[in-house]
């Protein structure tokens, strides 16, 4: 089925800024919508291609902070369900984000879940660190126009960036986290303070005052 692109569409893909957003609904097999997961999309990826067995592939990297989250014949997450895939672009003009659907797709992997699930169990500490090292990761991607997937419209480019600092502790080991931009800005290499973290989820890091400041 074609998909004509509104005035609004075109809009969105000539704005000086555009933020991208998932929301991946979970339906259950007679189709029906069980439930759905939102969050943070940290890096995605689609190929459309018709003359492979699957069509359509997706890969989607999402920070979810939903307890539901979890992986389970009884959860949200398991393989007898399927997931309709919507990418979202927030309208500097409307102040609504403005969903397309790109497609439904099943599970063929599930990864991240064990590492999400070990955090929760882990014990949340805090201690004496350094800030030794920042680095970013700057992914570019493409997504079809007005969320045509086949392509027949065109692609439009969007980059995202992931953002990674390394605490030294007392002992001399080092340990990198995964930070929002906002604390990545804030923090700088030489910093001292104390440490939050549970697991591998950087929680927080309260940097020493010296002399009021």
């Amino acid at each position: 089925m074609s998909y004509n692109p509104t005035q609004e569409d075109i809009a969105l893909l000539y704005q000086s800024s555009r933020s991208i957003y998932a929301r991946l609904e979970i339906l259950n097999k007679s189709m029906k919508m069980v439930g759905t997961l939102e969050g943070v999309m940290i890096s995605d990826r689609y190929i459309f291609d018709a003359s492979a067995n699957s069509r359509k592939t997706a890969s989607i990297s999402l920070y979810v902070s939903d307890s539901s989250f979890l992986i389970g014949n009884d959860r949200k997450i398991w393989f007898d369900k399927y997931i309709r895939l919507n990418i979202g672009i927030y309208s500097l003009i409307s102040h609504e984000v403005v969903w397309y659907r790109i497609g439904t797709f099943i599970y063929t992997a599930v990864t991240g879940l064990t590492t999400w699930h070990k955090n929760n169990q882990s014990p949340r500490l805090t201690v004496p660190a350094k800030v030794v090292a920042k680095r970013q990761n700057t992914t570019h991607h493409s997504h079809p126009v007005a969320g045509d997937a086949s392509g027949a419209h065109g692609f439009h480019s969007t980059t995202s960036t992931s953002y990674y600092v390394t605490f030294e502790v007392e002992s001399g080991d080092r340990m990198e986290f995964a930070v929002r931009g906002q604390d990545y800005g804030m923090l700088v290499e030489g910093d001292e303070g104390r440490l939050s973290f549970q697991g591998t989820r950087f929680l927080d890091f309260e940097r020493n005052i010296v002399n009021g400041f």
